[in-house]
C-alpha cells in the first residue's frame, strides 16, 4: 500500500512533466510562427512600397471615382519665334513634314478593388488651319483601336474613340499612342501654308486623354474568393489567431506552473494522510 502511495505522485509528477514539455513546445511553436508572419507581412509591405515607387511621367494613377485629363502634346507656333513643345523624330523640337512619334501611357490601379475605367482622347486645334496628322493608337490588350500596323488614320478621328475597360487591383496596363506628318500628306498646299504660318501667325494643336475610374466591386472582377490582396488579409487573419493563440498558451503555462507550486503541499498533505491511516 505504501509502494503504491508513492508509485502515484511520482507519476503524476512524470504527468505533469510531460505536459509542461508539451505546453513548451507548442509555445515556442507559436512564436516562431508569429516570427515568420512578421517577415512575411515586412517582405508584402516592402514589395507593395516598391511597387508603388516605380513611376513616370507618364503613369497615371487610377483610383475610384477618379477624374483626370491627361496631356499628351502640345504644338504651339507663336509667330515668329516657333515655340513648339513636340520632339520630331530627328531629335530636333519641331512638328513638321517629315516628323513622328510615339508615347506610351501606362495606366495603374492604386486602389484597393477593381476599377472600371474610360480613356477618352480628344484633340483641340487652335487655329482655323488644321495640321494634317495620322495617328494610331494601341490598346491596353495589344490591338489597335484606331489604324493597324499598315494603316494610319486623320487624327480627328481620335474625337471618336472611348475605351472602356476593367483593371485588377494593383495592375497595370498600356497605351501606345502614335502620329506622324508624311511628306505626301496628299495636300502639299497645305503643308506649305502651314509653314508659312509658323513664321507670321498661330498654329496650335493640342491631343489630350480624359480618365475616369469608379470602383468595381463584383467578385469575379476582383479575382473570386482567393483573389488579388485577399492573399494579404488572409495572412493577417492567420497572425491574429496566432497571436491569440500565443497568448492563450502563455496564460496556460502561467496556470500550470502556479499548479505546480501549490501541488507538492498537497502531496505532502496527502501522503501524510496515507500514513496516518496506515
Amino acid at each position: 500500500m505504501n509502494n503504491s502511495t508513492v508509485q502515484q505522485p511520482r507519476e503524476n509528477e512524470n504527468d505533469r512533466g510531460a505536459l509542461m514539455l508539451t505546453a513548451k513546445k507548442i509555445f515556442w511553436a507559436a512564436i516562431a510562427i508569429l516570427f515568420c508572419l512578421l517577415i512575411l507581412s515586412v517582405i508584402l509591405l516592402s514589395s507593395r512600397l516598391y511597387e508603388y515607387a516605380k513611376t513616370d511621367e507618364r503613369v497615371v494613377q487610377l483610383k475610384s471615382n477618379m477624374d483626370d485629363v491627361l496631356h499628351i502634346f502640345s504644338v504651339q507656333y507663336t509667330n515668329a519665334s516657333g515655340e513648339i513643345t513636340v520632339s520630331g523624330a530627328d531629335g530636333q523640337k519641331v512638328i513638321a513634314p517629315g516628323t513622328s512619334a510615339e508615347y506610351t501611357v501606362r495606366l495603374r490601379n492604386t486602389d484597393k478593388i477593381a476599377l472600371d475605367y474610360t480613356l477618352a482622347p480628344d484633340i483641340l486645334f487652335t487655329s482655323e488651319h488644321k495640321i494634317p496628322l495620322l495617328v494610331r493608337l494601341i490598346g491596353c490588350d495589344g490591338n489597335y483601336l484606331l489604324g493597324d500596323a499598315k494603316t494610319w488614320v486623320p487624327v480627328e478621328q481620335l474625337n471618336t474613340l472611348t475605351d472602356v475597360n476593367t483593371l485588377g487591383r494593383g495592375e497595370s496596363v498600356e497605351y501606345v499612342f502614335q502620329w506622324k506628318w508624311p511628306f505626301e500628306s496628299g495636300d502639299d498646299q497645305t503643308d506649305t501654308n502651314l509653314g508659312i504660318l509658323a513664321g507670321t501667325s498661330d498654329v496650335g494643336l493640342t491631343i489630350t486623354f480624359a480618365l475616369h475610374a469608379e470602383a468595381n466591386t463584383s467578385i469575379e472582377d476582383n479575382g473570386g474568393f482567393f483573389g488579388s490582396g485577399r492573399f494579404e488579409n488572409v495572412a493577417l487573419l492567420i497572425f491574429i489567431l496566432a497571436l491569440i493563440a500565443a497568448i492563450v498558451i502563455l496564460l496556460i503555462s502561467v496556470f500550470r506552473r502556479e499548479q505546480d507550486q501549490k501541488d507538492p503541499d498537497s502531496n505532502d498533505e496527502g501522503s501524510d494522510d496515507t500514513a496516518t491511516e496506515a
